[in-house]
């Protein structure tokens, strides 16, 4: 009888604590790129304190103009999508409007090449070679590259607690950036655009990119994956 009350009392605590610390709910979003899904998936699906989902594209423009996409807390974006209709971008301008925190990764800043206004949400863009004739804005990619990442603000929130560290993973070049974002990474490669993490405030969300994720070796990584939590605690933080 003894063991069955302290068993129940324990479950009671917990059950109350998730009353007044409910987990907040994450939109993982997927699609126009390969990737090693399973690693990838063990890691993001299983975030700790978050709720998580997760879905592809087209699905994941068509659910964000939702109800039930507009509920979540975060969007992590990992997709590489091209098409994108007026509705949509509504959509994504709706989620900022409300405050809704964004996190991009890696090969997000390629999408969405002829809608300008996104360059300013995420704060940059991959300029594709089909997306102009002007060779000198053409980005570029390197894979299987060791990059030496410095933090250049060892105090804020997504870094605080993390030194610099080395990383395999893929490099972007020659990346289009706008003024408006506040560096946070930075590395020195012939093959990748520095900085390589930053935040970015639109509208009234917080955003945040970072070019890691190709493949298992950056899932692994435990830096990257701080800086993973470290941004979602921070873009869904209250002010």
């Amino acid at each position: 009888m003894r063991v069955l009350l302290v068993i129940l009392s324990i479950l009671l605590l917990n059950f109350c604590s998730s009353l007044h610390n409910p987990k907040k709910k994450v939109l993982v979003i997927t699609g126009g790129h390969s990737f090693d899904t399973t690693d990838f998936f063990n890691f993001f699906m299983n975030l700790e304190n978050y709720e998580v989902d997760s879905v592809s594209q087209p699905s994941a423009n068509q659910l964000l103009g939702t109800v039930k996409g507009q509920s979540y807390d975060a969007y992590i974006f990992y997709d590489m999508w091209k098409k994108i209709e007026e509705e949509d971008k509504d959509a994504y301008l709706d989620l900022t409007e409300k405050g809704k925190g964004f996190l991009f990764l890696h090969h997000s800043i390629v999408s969405y090449q002829n809608w300008d206004e996104f360059q300013n949400i995420i704060g940059g863009r991959y300029v594709a070679k089909e997306s102009t004739a002007d060779t000198l804005l053409h980005s570029d990619f390197e894979h299987d590259i060791e990059l030496n990442v410095e933090i250049i603000d060892p105090e804020h929130y997504i870094t605080h607690g993390i030194s610099s560290f080395i990383i395999h993973d893929e490099g972007y070049s020659n990346l289009t950036l706008t003024e408006r974002i506040y560096p946070l990474l930075a590395t020195v490669h012939p093959d990748c655009h520095s900085p390589i993490g930053w935040t970015n405030n639109y509208s009234n969300s917080r955003i945040v990119y970072l070019m890691f994720g190709h493949d298992k070796n950056a899932y692994a990584n435990s830096d990257f994956r701080k800086l993973v939590y470290n941004s979602l605690e921070w873009i869904t933080k209250e002010n």
